[in-house]
């Protein structure tokens, strides 16, 4: 905020930027109000109902008394109103008091005004004191456990075929644990084969002479038919006959006797014609190539998961043992971290770990505690060959982390309970050493060199160079570092 002297009962234009701090962006609409209070007098309220361009309001205000007057500013917003509660302003009962006042002293430093600020992703933060807790950064990478990949191979080789009713799946189909993924039907070989063939043989063999007893069957059963046909004939003349003693009894017996032999050959025809039908349904039943009625071996999925890899087409001759589909379930992810022989006396026997992805480099995920994993393996031992030891962590996929993922590890090593602390966003290297840039006031800042002691993670312990509470550039710092280089730095102050 900026303003001429104040001279009682004389209205001052106020010059007021307000910035929205947690947006990082200036206000661009909304009241504000002034609050003047002198003494313990009534305090009086001065509304400026809206900003006069992007970020400044510029309300003309009138003093009533002269003395010192305590002067905040209320800025509403969805949870209440802001108080920004400013320096005391002094009001002058003359014109000549003015005059004699000495001129306010200007802040010395870097101008970086609140447009050029407006402009970019700006943010200050304050120096705080807090613990933290020295990492070591080390290579590391995701990895699915054991548990979690599975490789479906077949015992024995054999014709690649799709499950029944279905299709073979492909890369990136979930399955779930017991799923049949397909079937493998060996081949034939040596005397198999020649049984197989033989079989065939003997099959076709078997349905020519079925064919050819069939026909004789229907062929028995339409004679036999006719022949009862004609001994019921008979025995029905005969009995006329012997009703007017034409014919003895003993001949109607022979007449019955053939009638009741023709009736027995007409259920035996019509029963080998029947069971020949039955026989013959059976036989057209089979597959005209045998093979489709071999055994077949079912491959299924060891666990649930994505396949990251599938191989071999559908009637392909695959070999025993041939890695067909490979499934990842990456619902948990294994943290393996190398850590170098010189570095093992830095690292405690239960260590803490957060790590950052390659497109995250600013932030660092929990492995423990909040995190959910568990510490699987400390530093038990040291690889000759890389002359580093293995720490190994478990923890929760959110969905967003890759196996075989390669990360930045930074594993716990000594802890600070009460540090200095910014964060590591705020430093700007210069010529090897690390300075920050330190808000002196709204749009005046100075370059401080400092000092760092250790590091936890985004944030950063500072031994010499800042103070308790002092404001530090964190976003957009270097754009204060080049205007502090300018050979054209914009003036101080505002043409309004």
């Amino acid at each position: 905020m900026e303003h001429a002297f104040l001279l009682k009962g004389k209205a001052t234009r106020f010059i007021t930027h307000v910035t929205d701090v947690p947006a990082r962006k200036a206000r661009t609409e909304g009241p504000i109000t002034f609050v003047l209070q002198l003494g313990d007098a009534e305090p009086l309220r001065h509304e400026v109902p809206k900003v006069a361009r992007t970020g400044i309001y510029l309300p003309e205000i009138t003093f009533t008394q002269a003395g010192e007057w305590k002067v905040s500013i209320e800025v509403p917003n969805a949870d209440g109103d802001d108080v920004v509660q400013l320096p005391n302003r002094t009001v002058y009962a003359t014109q000549a008091e003015i005059e004699a006042a000495p001129e306010p002293k200007e802040v010395a430093g870097i101008s970086f005004l609140k447009e050029q600020q407006w402009k970019l992703d700006f943010e200050t933060t304050p120096v705080l004191r807090r613990a933290l807790v020295e990492r070591v950064q080390l290579p590391g990478r995701l990895i699915a456990p054991p548990s979690g990949r599975a490789l479906v191979s077949p015992p024995i080789a054999g014709n690649l075929l799709p499950p029944e009713g279905g299709a073979l799946p492909t890369a990136g189909q979930r399955v779930e644990a017991g799923r049949v993924l397909a079937r493998v039907q060996p081949p034939l070989a040596g005397s198999d084969h020649l049984t197989f063939l033989s079989s065939r043989q003997q099959l076709t063999a078997l349905r020519l002479e079925l064919q050819t007893k069939a026909a004789e069957a229907r062929t028995d059963a339409t004679v036999a038919q006719v022949a009862l046909r004609r001994a019921e004939q008979q025995l029905t003349r005969v009995r006329g006959l012997a009703e007017r003693q034409a014919k003895s009894p003993r001949e109607v017996e022979q007449a019955e006797y053939e009638h009741s032999r023709a009736q027995a050959q007409v259920q035996a025809a019509q029963t080998r014609q029947r069971l020949y039908a039955e026989v013959e349904q059976r036989l057209s039943a089979l597959p005209a190539d045998l093979s489709q009625g071999f055994p077949t071996v079912e491959l299924k999925a060891p666990i649930a998961g994505v396949i990251i890899h599938a191989a071999g087409a559908q009637g392909e001759q695959v070999a025993a043992g041939a890695p067909l589909f490979t499934i990842l379930d990456r619902s948990t992810l294994h943290l393996e971290v190398k850590v170098p022989e010189t570095a093992l006396p830095r690292i405690p026997p239960q260590p803490s770990v957060v790590f950052s992805t390659p497109g995250e480099r600013q932030h660092y995920r929990e492995v423990l505690g909040a995190g959910g994993g568990k510490l699987l393996l400390s530093a038990e031992a040291v690889d000759p060959r890389t002359r580093a030891s293995r720490l190994l962590y478990q923890l929760r996929n959110p969905g967003d982390l890759a196996a075989g993922l390669a990360v930045e590890a930074f594993v716990s090593s000594k802890t600070t309970a009460d540090a200095l602390t910014i964060p590591e966003s705020a430093l700007v290297e210069e010529e090897g050493r690390y300075v920050a840039f330190v808000m002196l006031g709204g749009e005046t800042f100075e370059k401080r060199e400092l000092v760092l002691g250790i590091r936890d993670g985004s944030m950063v312990e500072v031994k010499s160079g800042l103070s308790e509470n002092e404001r530090v550039v964190n976003r957009g710092a270097y754009a204060v570092k080049l205007a502090s280089v300018s050979s054209a730095i914009p003036a101080h102050g505002h043409a309004h």
